[in-house]
């Protein structure tokens, strides 16, 4: 990026910005100059959510706010991955009840386990990975978990993979954002959650 798109980024005027690009392109950067300036607005920091792709980035982007502003002001920044961002929003008691589901994603030797309980349907292991990375797709393209359609024995699967992670108090990953988006669109949900001035 350059320092024109960076100022513009900082000064716009929308409450919500999303920045994309490869590695090494300044979007950590472009974060920063928005959430400087709008600190230097007396934009209260509790107001502001910046959601990162990974927890290491999330740790680096703090670290960085608190040299540049204020690092009081800084540790006060709403700042996470949007894995966790959603997991918080399902963790509600609202969102809990809406779901019925445990906001805990698998941890890897649970979804080994996972694997081991659905062949007890018939199908190997090959075939259960490849089920289960297209359950991801669909769930990846926006799909609500309630809505993935699949065909015979695809729904078995999936509708045992469904019985066991409640049994388990668990989700894949990719179930988080999935969920996350239905209960947002619950209005009785949607009132109970924190609202965010701005979110980068």
């Amino acid at each position: 990026m350059t320092n024109t798109m960076f100022e513009a980024i900082a000064i716009c005027n929308e409450r919500q910005v999303k920045i994309t690009g490869a590695p090494q392109t300044g979007k950590t950067e472009a974060l920063l100059r928005r959430c400087t300036a709008l600190l230097a607005n007396n934009v209260a920091p509790e107001a502001i959510l910046i959601e990162t792709t990974s927890a290491q980035g999330a740790l680096y982007l703090r670290d960085r706010l608190a040299a540049l502003a204020d690092a009081h002001l800084a540790q006060r920044v709403n700042i996470t991955t949007a894995q966790d961002a959603c997991l918080r929003v399902l963790d509600l008691p609202v969102a809990r009840t809406f779901t019925g589901r445990n906001p805990r994603v698998l941890a890897p030797f649970e979804y080994n386990f996972l694997l081991e309980d659905l062949k007890t349907i018939g199908h190997p292991v090959r075939a259960l990975r490849k089920m289960l990375t297209h359950f991801r797709r669909e769930l990846a393209d926006g799909v609500p978990v309630s809505e993935v359609a699949l065909p015979g024995t695809e729904k078995e699967t999936w509708d045992m993979a469904q019985r066991l992670l409640h049994f388990e108090g668990g989700m894949l990953s990719e179930e988080v954002a999935s969920l996350c988006i239905e209960v947002l669109k619950d209005p009785v949900c949607r009132a109970e959650i924190q609202q965010f001035e701005y979110m980068l």
